[in-house]
This record gives C-alpha cells, sequence and structure tokens, in this order.
C-alpha cells in the first residue's frame, strides 16, 4: 500500500478540532498501521514545501514507524 500525504501550507489551517495536516497525518498513520496488520507492504510520499520524501514500500513494523515519523515532522504534530 502506498501512502501519499500532501503536507504543504495550505494544510496548516483547521478548525477548534485540529489543523487539517494533523488530522490526515493521524489518518494516514492509522491506514498504514491496519495494512501492516494485514502483512501488506507499505510505503509513501510525504510532501511538504520544504520536504519531498519517498519511502518504498517493505513488509514490517519498521517502515511504518519510519513513515509516522516522516508525518509527525511535517505535519508539526
Amino acid at each position: 500500500m502506498i501512502l501519499a500525504a500532501d503536507l504543504r501550507s495550505p494544510m496548516f489551517f483547521g478548525s477548534s478540532l485540529g489543523f487539517k495536516s494533523v488530522t490526515a497525518a493521524a489518518s494516514l498513520a492509522l491506514i498504514g498501521w491496519a495494512a501492516q496488520n494485514s502483512r501488506d507492504r507499505v510505503g509513501g510520499l510525504v510532501m511538504g514545501d520544504q520536504l519531498h520524501r519517498e519511502i518504498r514500500p517493505k513488509n514490517g513494523k519498521r517502515v511504518c514507524w519510519v513513515y509516522c515519523t516522516v508525518l509527525m515532522i511535517s505535519a508539526g504534530a
């Protein structure tokens, strides 16, 4: 499963519940962990204003941790 996150500056606004970027990052992290639990390969793309990171799909928990870390850094969570 390839997950794509667009975390450029237009995503950094929201409501009283939270920023769109944080909501998107949390949703993608949950989808990634669900795919990993189903033994699917997980990878993705995170695009920000100054960051573009590609993570190749692999099996295992480590790639989910890497993807979630990149999401947290980019989303400002």
